[in-house]
């Protein structure tokens, strides 16, 4: 362990504490239950980068794979609550984002994308997809880039942009035939299934 691990532990426990110690049984406190639930699960992720970060004693390079799997499973859990997922998502980018994992960002900026449209959280929608853009602009990835025109696409929709929904749709879809002619790729299937 570095330096500093010691205070960063006690620091998470004393937090975890102070946190519980808010806690109330009464009625009128069940609703500040789930607020205080939520900041330990903060806590949990918080930890858990720490120790994919500095403590190579406990690192394991397929540890954040396995990580990131669990996270598509977790957010699929709250996927309707756009209160809950926000801060969880932004926490997630960062660590994804510290440990330099552009390869896992693409499809991760995707479904935060997805979540925040279909919570009509269009604005949040959009800088994923604007993250999205900047990191497909140094990796080439069709399949990356059609999954994220079509999320354009649905969120022009969303947003009442009908018409220009409507003329990029017709554009990607002859673009998505032509592709499908020369490659089979299923994945490619589909994201035109989707269309």
């Amino acid at each position: 362990r570095i330096d500093g691990s010691k205070d960063f532990y006690h620091d998470i426990k004393q937090t975890r504490i102070n946190l519980v110690e808010n806690l109330d049984t009464s009625i009128e406190s069940t609703k500040h239950i789930f607020p205080i639930l939520f900041n330990l699960q903060l806590l949990d992720e918080i930890e858990e980068c720490w120790i994919l970060r500095w403590n190579e004693s406990e690192r394991d390079e397929n540890y954040l794979d396995a990580l990131t799997e669990s996270w598509k499973k977790d957010i699929h859990i709250i996927k309707d609550n756009w209160t809950l997922m926000e801060p969880i998502i932004t926490l997630r980018n960062v660590i994804l984002k510290i440990f330099g994992r552009n390869d896992l960002l693409p499809e991760y900026l995707y479904q935060v994308s997805k979540y925040a449209r279909k919570s009509n959280h269009f604005q949040a929608s959009a800088n994923a997809i604007f993250q999205f853009n900047l990191i497909l602009a140094e990796e080439e990835s069709v399949l990356y880039e059609l999954k994220i025109i079509s999320e354009q696409i649905k969120l022009s929709w969303c947003q009442g942009d009908k018409f220009k929904a409507i003329k990029q749709a017709k554009l990607v879809i002859v673009e998505i035939e032509e592709l499908l002619n020369t490659n089979r790729n299923p994945d490619i299937q589909l994201v035109y299934a989707d269309m």
